[in-house]
């Protein structure tokens, strides 16, 4: 049986979508019938801090969010004593984590020895090309092409352009892998104006190769007394605002779940749940939510698996990462501004059309994957 090893970003990573789209594909490469582990790969820290300031200057948005996290963040701390930490949360992240099989830590130069240890090696899914959080490492750099295939799948850019180092690198390293896939219709465009001269597909993200039954089977219920709105990384004060307004107006509660260290005070329409959410307690949440508020591709993802009506915080013209998987699936109108007020009705989502379409995206990538590794 081949050995396949996957390189996303795992290790230590404490962020839902980061952690789920992680299980998901190596469930799908087991269901293939191939033997797998994730690479424990410790991200090394070779310019951080001008990755850090690139980010920050990249978009209005980003810089909103940021700054705005950030000084709410620093204010909990110095003037509330606040600092986020969740133990509950924090455990069920590492528990979830241990029971993804996977390999002893490496860094960049224990990386070097894998060429031997896995027949292939598949670099994806999420943000593993974005130069700002990770290296040349997630470009299969340390890899021998002679002695393991390398495969991308569903590789996330983010970022709208790349610098002259960071484009030399992905067409001398993108040159060594057999088949290239990616998340987004523009990171295929970014790399197609960058000279990278192999053919590239744009694949459904990992969680969507997961259907709701199979992904039912990992959720710990959360089983709240109440009906619920479910808000993730919902992060202003008017949004929030607006939200709770929402919320009151159909008899229902909010539940917020947000940056670590950001805090906003609870209240009788606005609550925190606090029994630790780790990932199988987030797909709950959503799950038996009576709807889902989100501010990221992930929130998105699986309002869409678990057929949850929903919004999505963004602009369809600058976030392609949205902007995508709505279009997939003829649903552009639940993206909304950050001050919208819940005021004009959402229209009910068609899961009927939604799940045929995913269905047919579903089999499709599982065959491409399968035929990635075995040709």
């Amino acid at each position: 049986m081949k050995k396949i090893g996957i390189l996303t970003l795992y290790y230590k990573n404490y962020n839902y979508g980061g952690l789920l789209q992680a299980y998901a594909l190596r469930q799908v490469v087991e269901n293939l019938g191939y033997d797998y582990e994730q690479i424990s790969f410790v991200r090394n820290k070779d310019g951080k801090l001008l990755r850090i300031l690139r980010e920050l200057f990249s978009s209005k948005e980003v810089f909103t969010n940021i700054v705005a996290v950030r000084l709410n963040v620093m204010y909990n701390r110095i003037v509330r004593g606040y600092d986020g930490s969740d133990k509950s949360t924090h455990d069920l992240f590492d528990k979830f984590m241990s029971e993804i099989p996977h390999s002893a830590v490496v860094d960049k130069e224990g990386a070097k020895s894998l060429s031997t240890q896995y027949d292939a090696i598949i670099v994806g899914s999420d943000q593993v090309w974005n130069p700002v959080y990770t290296n040349d490492e997630y470009l299969l750099s340390f890899a021998d092409a002679s002695k393991t295939k390398k495969i991308s799948y569903a590789a996330s850019i983010r970022v709208n352009r790349v610098l002259k180092n960071e484009a030399d690198s992905f067409k001398k390293y993108l040159s060594e892998i057999s088949k290239i896939s990616v998340r987004e219709e523009k990171a295929k465009t970014l790399l197609k104006s960058i000279g990278v001269k192999q053919d590239i597909d744009v694949v459904p993200d990992p969680t969507f190769l997961l259907s709701k039954e199979e992904w039912s089977k990992i959720i710990t219920p959360v089983n709240l007394p109440y009906k619920y709105i479910f808000a993730y990384l919902v992060r202003d004060k008017k949004s929030i605002a607006n939200l709770k307004k929402y919320a009151q107006s159909i008899g229902a509660k909010v539940v917020l779940v947000s940056d670590p260290g950001f805090y906003v005070e609870e209240d009788e329409t606005l609550v925190k749940y606090d029994k630790g959410v780790g990932p199988k307690e987030f797909v709950s949440l959503i799950n038996e939510a009576e709807f889902v508020v989100a501010n990221s591709f992930h929130g998105t993802a699986f309002s869409i698996i678990l057929n949850k009506q929903f919004a999505v915080y963004g602009d369809i013209n600058v976030d392609d990462r949205k902007g995508t998987v709505l279009r997939a699936y003829g649903i552009e109108d639940r993206i909304i501004p950050f001050n919208y007020n819940f005021e004009k009705p959402f229209a009910e989502i068609n899961f009927t059309n939604v799940n045929e379409i995913l269905s047919q995206k579903r089999n499709w990538a599982k065959a491409w994957l399968n035929n990635a590794l075995d040709s």
